[in-house]
């Protein structure tokens, strides 16, 4: 019986993915704090016509 060789995958593929992981993760910090700052401006905004 003749032994197949599996190729290795390649290096190329695995820098790409971890720049993909690392993407991603930049991306839901922004938004993250993106939603928080905003969140920040409803209530500074309630809380300056609550006191008008």
């Amino acid at each position: 019986m003749d032994a197949k060789s599996v190729p290795e995958p390649s290096i190329n593929l695995g820098i790409l993915a971890l720049g993909a992981f690392g993407a991603v993760g930049v991306l839901k910090r922004q938004q993250k704090r993106l939603a928080l700052v905003s969140a920040g401006r409803v209530v500074d905004a309630q809380l300056s016509h609550n006191n008008s």
